[in-house]
């Protein structure tokens, strides 16, 4: 597995978070060293403990010589794998663990943790984790009553819906202080969006700060506990969330669930075979689905499936996915590719506004972390596209711009389109302001 050491600026945040007089500190996944390094300034004395374990014996070496002069007497230095080593008897317990564990962005790499040994109050048996959650449960189980863990997680500790249970079982073991979401590419190779963790051990809690991606002056939310039980952790989902809150106030702009509107289908031809006969990802630019000279003709494709006039079309995977809703120029009756969403207006005399509507929510920053999710490259949520909430009433409340809009679509112009788009936005950004108004 790839490992990525954590740059310099990530630890040095995420060590502003570690307790003074640390008496004894545990790395279970040292890497280079770059996460223990700012912590050894706040150990209680050179008799301070210090454990570093790491299944790469080259990981193990570099710490020897890159921290060795700093490593108080006795550290441990441990080659062995964690989740094999944290389960021998009578290991001591940590005032602090620090930790950017290995994680895998694939379904299939999971690992097994029995819940009603790692969670005392669980009556849930065996179940199957990222190998990211895994290290956490072990290194909170670890930790001394009160003990502090500081980690580096990848998002599906912190918005994935099959972690939710986990996240819950945290909570009940203790407090979950600061989630902060790192700036994009932090790791210059990894795709997923990283999160710096907080955890105390066996204390109570009534609020929780999440932390937007700005690493030196963060926006922060403190959100209630209560309302952190049953949904995600990251502060683009909570933040959106009240947004639409106060958006929906305004009832003029009738907002809907798109699931009331459209139904949305995911292409079927398979990649890589898609790309080459069937409408793809790549076919989307400015604003519309154009055809291409190497689309073949996909046999055995259900009709429901192929575009339909009305479709609206979107990736459904990378960066800008969400910003991909347009749609098709001589496309109809062609097969999609599994990278292709088709969302069908449930009537086709609804389908420019709605279409319309869509691209004005889509536009707005704020409503990407509302639909996307991925540990690895972002994707469109089938379940969380049907859920968003649609605002129909801004082809009435903005008719020049909707007039406008349409004119660009029956041009092909997507600069006019796009105009049109971002001038309703901008207005309905507005209301979020109370000092501002819409006109």
């Amino acid at each position: 597995m790839k490992r990525h050491d954590t740059p310099y600026d990530v630890a040095l945040a995420l060590s502003r978070h570690a307790p003074r007089g640390i008496r004894s500190l545990l790395d279970p996944a040292v890497g280079a060293g770059n996460l223990i390094a700012p912590l050894l300034s706040r150990l209680d004395s050179k008799r301070a403990r210090v454990f570093c374990v790491d299944s790469d014996r080259e990981a193990i070496d570099a710490v020897s010589r890159g921290l060795g002069d700093l490593l108080p007497t006795g550290t441990n230095l441990i080659h062995a794998d964690f989740l094999s080593w944290s389960t021998r008897p009578r290991l001591p317990r940590f005032d602090c663990v620090v930790m950017n564990p290995p994680f895998a962005a694939t379904k299939g790499m999971l690992y097994p943790i029995e819940c009603s040994k790692e969670f005392c109050n669980s009556r849930t048996g065996l179940r199957y984790v990222p190998l990211e959650a895994a290290f956490m449960s072990r290194a909170i189980d670890l930790l001394s009553p009160n003990g502090r863990l500081l980690a580096v997680v990848p998002c599906s500790v912190v918005m994935a819906d099959s972690l939710h249970w986990f996240r819950s079982q945290l909570f009940s073991k203790g407090a979950i202080r600061f989630v902060h979401e790192l700036p994009p590419r932090s790791f210059p190779t990894v795709e997923s969006r990283m999160y710096l963790v907080v955890f105390d051990k066996g204390v109570g809690q009534k609020k929780i700060t999440l932390l937007n991606h700005d690493l030196h002056e963060p926006e922060q939310l403190k959100v209630p506990l209560a309302d952190c039980r049953s949904t995600r952790l990251d502060f683009g989902f909570v933040s959106a969330c009240a947004k639409l809150d106060l958006l929906s106030k305004h009832e003029y702009l009738k907002w809907k669930k798109l699931s009331d509107l459209a139904e949305v289908i995911r292409g079927d031809i398979a990649s890589p075979r898609g790309p080459r006969c069937a409408v793809h990802s790549t076919d989307y630019s400015n604003g519309f689905w154009h055809a291409s000279k190497r689309h073949s003709k996909a046999k055995f494709i259900s009709p429901n499936r192929r575009v339909q006039r009305g479709d609206i079309l979107m990736s459904r995977v990378g960066r800008n996915s969400s910003r991909s809703a347009g749609r098709g120029i001589g496309i109809d009756g062609m097969a999609c590719s599994d990278c292709v969403l088709l969302i069908r207006p449930n009537a086709i005399s609804n389908a420019v506004r709605l279409r319309f509507a869509l691209r004005v929510m889509l536009s707005l920053d704020w409503t990407k972390p509302l639909i996307e999710r991925g540990t690895g490259a972002s994707y469109i949520s089938h379940g969380s596209l049907l859920n968003l909430p649609i605002p129909m009433g801004v082809s009435e409340r903005f008719p020049r711009q909707l007039q406008a809009f349409v004119i660009g679509e029956k041009s092909c112009s997507g600069a006019k389109s796009e105009r049109a788009i971002h001038c309703v936005a901008v207005k309905i950004a507005r209301l979020l302001n109370p000092a501002k108004s819409v006109r």
